[in-house]
């Protein structure tokens, strides 16, 4: 059989599924997907971390960075190594006797250096990503809090009636499609430069979960446990329509949040990310 050349390979790979589910890039000197893995990734996934004293109150406003590491493969290709960094704000107030938690997806970077493309998600995409409302419970451990946030489960591109379980659909004449984005193509666009450029319309399905801990320093740090399905739809090159799976990495999912001011949106956590998180 033919071999196809390595680069050619990564750019199908990257093409067709080598994105997160709001990938953009974040301005300025953002850092790396390694920035905050010291600070995360040490916390044990079987083992409860222990939770320092919290010296903020939980109600407020609070950035998040979340760092996930997938495998992403395509029939016959070479599999690429892809590092996703999600960047939203919390709102967490309190209803009763439980938490209320709204999440807004503000920015996403996508890292893959063996790949010669870039891959890149329009704002228009992630302003189009309605914010979600969480089930989340942080409770007093020791003299710290403990972090949880239950299973979440999100559809872009799509609405489903059941969006856990119902198939992803594969058509994009299929009426359960929407042009989320609005940019006149079913699902979502995802867009891809370097060696070859082109546009990629697909529909998603992510979910994740949480778990994490206090510490003395006033933020929360912890594990991210997650999962993506994908369908390309179509594409403006045909070259790109290739179906292609995304495998999280066992334990390298993590996540760190820090309180901001009362009433910052995405604009100032992106402006300002550096600034928060204390780099």
């Amino acid at each position: 059989m033919h071999k196809i050349p390595w680069w050619w390979m990564a750019i199908l790979v990257t093409a067709c599924v080598g994105t997160s589910p709001e990938t953009t890039d974040l301005p300025g000197n953002a850092p790396g997907p390694d920035t905050f893995r010291d600070t995360a990734a040490d916390l044990p996934s079987d083992d409860p971390c222990v939770p320092g004293p919290l010296s903020v109150p939980v109600p407020g406003t609070w950035a998040q960075v979340q760092v996930r590491e997938a495998i992403v493969n395509s029939p016959s290709l070479q599999d690429v190594h892809r590092t996703y960094t999600t960047l939203s704000l919390w709102e967490i107030s309190v209803e009763g006797s439980a938490l209320a938690v709204r999440s807004t997806a503000c920015a996403v970077e996508s890292d893959s250096p063996e790949s010669p493309v870039k891959t890149v998600i329009p704002l228009a995409l992630v302003q189009s990503i309605p914010p979600q409302d969480l089930s989340v419970a942080i409770e007093a451990q020791g003299n710290g809090r403990r972090l949880v946030q239950d299973r979440h489960v999100e559809v872009r591109g799509a609405v489903l009636a059941h969006p856990d379980t119902d198939p992803l659909p594969t058509d994009p004449e299929d009426p359960a499609v929407v042009d989320q984005d609005r940019d006149g193509h079913p699902g979502v666009t995802v867009l891809l430069t370097g060696l070859m450029d082109g546009a990629v319309y697909v529909v998603q399905r992510i979910w994740t979960q949480l778990e994490g801990c206090s510490t003395a320093s006033g933020e929360f740090v912890g594990e991210v446990l997650w999962g993506e399905d994908q369908v390309v739809l179509g594409s403006d090159n045909p070259v790109l329509v290739m179906q292609s799976v995304i495998t999280p990495v066992p334990g390298a999912g993590r996540f760190r949040m820090r309180p901001v001011p009362p009433g910052s949106d995405c604009d100032y956590l992106r402006n300002h990310r550096q600034e928060v998180f204390g780099e």
